[in-house]
C-alpha cells in the first residue's frame, strides 16, 4: 500500500488516547510516556455531546463495532490525545485486535500496561505510521507531518484544549479535504470520466472503489449508518452542496473481482490529491462502465474512449466500432485479457446491466420482465436499507435513554 506519511529512519510515531473512562490514571500514564518516548503534544479534546457515538464510529471505521458501544466503554466526556515519537523502535509482527501486523512492539507493550491500569477499552494507540497519520488527521484536521512541524520542541507539560468533532463531521469543507481523509484512511481509487476537479457532482457518475467498502462508507458519512453490502450511491455534503458518489468494493459485482483488485493494485497518487488507477487500468474501467452499465455507449463516451485509446497506442477503438455492441465487447476483452474474463451483474440493483453483451439476447417480453424485476429489486433493496438503519438508530437511542437494558440483555443471555 502507498500512503502519505512515513516515519523517518530509526523513528516511529504514534497517537495515544486516554478516553474519558480512563482519565483516573491520566497522570501516571503521561509520566510513563515521557519516560519511554519523546512526547510532542498533549491535548484535551471535547466532542459535541450529540455526536459522540458518530465520532467513535468514524474514528474506528475499520472495526465492525457500532459507535454506541464505544460510547459506553470509553465514555462521553473530554479525552486526552498524546502524539509522540519513539527513537528506539522495535518493529516486529505482533497479534493485535486487527490480526497479525508489523508494529512497534514498544507502543503495544505500553498500551497493554496502561489498559491494565485504567481499563481494557479506555486506551487507544496507533500501531503504524499510516494509522497514526489517519487518526491525527481525523482528530486535528492535519496530517502527522504538519503536526510534527508544529511540535518542533518536546512537550512542555502544558495540556492544550480543543473543542472539535472529527474531520468531515456535518459535511466536507471541500473535495480536497474529503480526499485528504480518504488518502489516509482506506485503499481506494477514484473512477470518473472527468479530467479535472471537482470530480463529485449531483449526477452520481463518479465512483469510489475501495478494498474495505465499510470503512470508506463510515469515513464519508456525516451520520453513522450501516453500509449496504451491495454497494450503492451515497449522498454527501461537500462545500455546502448535496452531491452523489457511488461506493464500490471488489465483492459487489460492479466490476469482475479480479479486475477490481487490479484497479486497486495499480493505484497512484495524482497531482490533484486523489488516488487513480494506472492509465491502462483506468481506460479499461471507463470502457467497462460505458459498455456494461449503460443501454448503449453514448457518443461523448465513444469519442472519449477513442481519444484515450489513441494516447495509449491501442488500435481499433474508433467511434464507429464502439457504436456496435459486439465490436465494443471484443475490443474490451482484447485490451484487458488478464483482468476481464466475464461480465457480471452488479449486486446494486440501481446499476443498469446491459444483458446483450453476455449473450442474453432474449425476446422483448423477457427484456420487459427483466427491467421489472430490476426495478422491484431496487425498491426492495432501498426499503431494506432504510428499515435496517431505522432499527439500529432506534435501538441506539433506546440504549442511550435506558442503558439498563444492556444489563438485562446480558442477564437474559446468561
Amino acid at each position: 500500500m502507498s500512503y502519505l506519511f512515513k516515519d523517518q529512519p530509526g523513528e516511529s510515531s504514534s497517537l495515544f488516547v486516554i478516553w474519558a473512562n480512563g482519565r483516573h490514571r491520566e497522570q501516571e500514564i503521561l509520566q510513563d510516556l515521557r519516560d519511554r518516548f519523546e512526547v510532542l503534544k498533549v491535548v484535551e479534546v471535547s466532542w459535541s455531546p450529540d455526536r459522540v457515538a458518530e465520532n467513535y464510529q468514524r474514528f474506528y471505521a475499520d472495526i465492525d463495532v457500532r459507535g454506541i458501544y464505544h460510547r459506553f466503554s470509553k465514555g462521553t466526556g473530554p479525552f486526552i490525545a498524546i502524539t509522540l515519537v519513539d527513537h528506539s523502535p522495535v518493529m516486529e509482527e505482533r497479534m493485535t485486535s486487527r490480526g497479525p501486523r508489523m508494529v512497534n512492539g514498544r507502543f503495544l507493550d505500553a498500551k497493554t500496561l496502561y489498559r491494565e491500569w485504567a481499563g481494557e477499552l479506555t486506551i487507544h494507540c496507533t500501531e503504524n505510521a499510516w494509522e497514526t497519520d489517519r487518526d491525527v488527521f481525523m482528530l486535528f484536521g492535519e496530517g502527522m507531518a504538519e503536526h510534527r512541524l508544529e511540535a518542533s520542541e518536546p512537550w512542555s507539560g502544558e495540556i492544550g484544549r480543543l473543542t472539535r468533532d472529527l474531520t468531515g463531521t456535518g459535511g466536507w469543507a471541500s473535495e480536497e479535504e474529503l480526499f485528504a481523509a480518504l488518502n489516509r484512511a482506506v485503499e481506494y481509487v477514484l473512477l470518473t470520466a472527468k479530467t479535472q476537479p471537482p470530480y463529485i457532482d449531483s449526477g452520481g457518475e463518479t465512483n469510489l472503489l475501495a478494498t474495505d467498502g465499510r470503512a470508506m462508507h463510515t469515513i464519508l458519512r456525516t451520520r453513522p449508518r450501516e453500509p449496504s453490502p451491495t454497494g450503492g450511491t451515497l449522498l454527501l455534503r461537500v462545500g455546502g452542496r448535496q452531491l452523489k458518489v457511488g461506493l464500490r468494493h471488489p465483492e459487489d459485482g460492479f466490476f469482475p473481482k479480479a479486475f477490481a483488485l487490479r484497479l486497486l493494485g495499480s493505484r497512484k497518487l495524482g497531482r490533484d490529491g486523489s488516488f487513480r488507477p494506472g492509465a491502462r487500468e483506468e481506460f479499461g474501467a471507463l470502457a467497462y462502465h460505458e459498455l456494461v452499465h449503460k443501454p448503449a455507449a453514448e457518443p461523448a463516451g465513444q469519442e472519449r474512449l477513442s481519444a484515450i485509446a489513441e494516447q495509449l497506442g491501442v488500435a481499433g477503438w474508433t467511434p464507429a466500432a464502439l457504436a456496435n455492441v459486439q465490436a465494443f465487447q471484443s475490443l474490451l476483452l482484447a485490451a484487458m485479457p488478464e483482468d476481464i474474463d466475464d461480465f457480471v451483474r452488479p449486486l446494486d440493483a440501481a446499476v443498469y446491466f446491459n444483458r446483450p453483451i453476455v449473450g442474453q439476447n432474449a425476446s422483448w417480453p423477457v427484456h420487459v420482465a427483466d427491467r421489472a424485476v430490476c426495478s422491484l429489486s431496487r425498491l426492495v433493496q432501498g426499503a431494506g436499507y432504510l428499515l435496517r438503519n431505522l432499527y439500529w438508530q432506534t435501538r441506539d437511542q433506546l440504549l442511550i435513554v435506558a442503558p439498563g437494558i444492556r444489563v438485562v440483555k446480558r442477564w437474559v443471555a446468561g
